[in-house]
């Protein structure tokens, strides 16, 4: 056997064999259970659960979303917030981050402006432009390499996904994202993950594709 058919058959008994890993992948969709939003300062109601934001008459509003990650398990590979718009009243960038927060942000609170500082204050994870156009729609945003990282790092427990809808601070007028809204149910992570092969699983691959080669080597040298 020449040493190029012999290299073409171990890469495609390579292949054979990480293919079936591959089929692991699966997406679990995670549902916010509570959502809302903190004021420049720092006051929130625990009973109002819209998640506007932006220019509230002068004051930003910036929003938050908890949700629990009991389902997804294994490699992040991608991941999308699915959120419903509602009323859209300006056009801008709705970004969202990574926070280090937890659901105890639920209770009312009055002057908790570093608690309305961390819904931002952590790692960009992904942004939308929007338009009034995009009223009573759903939204999409990919999360990026950041936004996976971080899901993977609390899988099996409760995040705080923090966003922002930065304008003008006009006290005249209302300029926002998510304006009229209230809870939804329908607001989700959709996540999909690749479990992890296991090490005894990488083993037996592995000295398989070594028993392999030097099987191939010693029919090209005879």
């Amino acid at each position: 056997m020449t040493k190029s058919r012999a290299a073409t058959l171990l890469a495609v008994m390579l292949v054979m064999a990480i293919s079936p890993l591959a089929l692991n992948a699966a997406t679990v969709t995670s549902y916010n259970t509570y959502s809302g939003w903190y004021d420049s300062t720092g006051s929130h109601d625990n009973g109002n659960t819209n998640y506007f934001t932006g220019n509230e008459e002068g004051t930003q509003l910036n929003d938050f979303f908890v949700f629990d990650l009991a389902g997804p398990s294994g490699n992040v590979l991608s991941a999308t917030f699915n959120v419903y718009s509602y009323e859209v009243e300006a056009s801008g960038t709705y970004t969202i981050y990574a926070t280090s927060l937890t659901p105890a942000i639920e209770g009312d609170c009055t002057g908790c402006v570093s608690t309305y500082n961390a819904l931002t204050s952590g790692a960009v994870i992904g942004s939308l432009s929007v338009t009034p156009s995009d009223s009573d729609s759903w939204l999409q945003l990919g999360l990026n390499s950041a936004g996976l990282a971080w899901l993977q790092a609390n899988e099996g427990g409760q995040i705080v996904l923090g966003g922002s809808f930065p304008q003008p601070l006009n006290p005249n007028s209302e300029d926002a994202v998510f304006s009229y809204s209230d809870f939804n149910a329908g607001n989700n992570l959709s996540i999909t993950t690749s479990a992890a092969p296991e090490a005894s699983t990488l083993l037996l691959l592995c000295t398989g594709v070594l028993g392999l080669a030097g099987a191939l080597r010693r029919k090209s040298i005879v």
